[in-house]
């Protein structure tokens, strides 16, 4: 995968950006079945979490590289509620 991405954008672990990631994942979800396509990024994901427990990547950069990955799983706008906000919601006091 390193020298994928070294032979196609011509970009070492610690020049990839996450609009590289973006769209290789993208071309990844056109050209993949939705089973390969899922196990496939989430063994990415794993493999940004290593590298930056390596210290191949900065935690901060394998963090932008996943969430680049995972686009979906972060809505642009939203109800946000806190968990402590939540929590007197579901168990208010007597």
């Amino acid at each position: 995968m390193v020298d994928m991405m070294y032979q196609q954008a011509v970009e070492s672990p610690s020049e990839w950006t996450p609009q590289a990631w973006g769209s290789f994942v993208t071309w990844l979800k056109t050209n993949e079945e939705p089973d390969n396509y899922q196990n496939i990024v989430l063994t990415l994901s794993s493999l940004m979490q290593l590298m930056a427990d390596e210290d191949v990547l900065t935690a901060a950069r394998a963090q932008q590289l996943v969430a680049a990955m995972h686009p979906q799983s972060f809505p642009a706008s939203g109800n946000v509620v806190s968990l402590a906000d939540r929590r007197k919601q579901r168990h208010p006091k007597k």
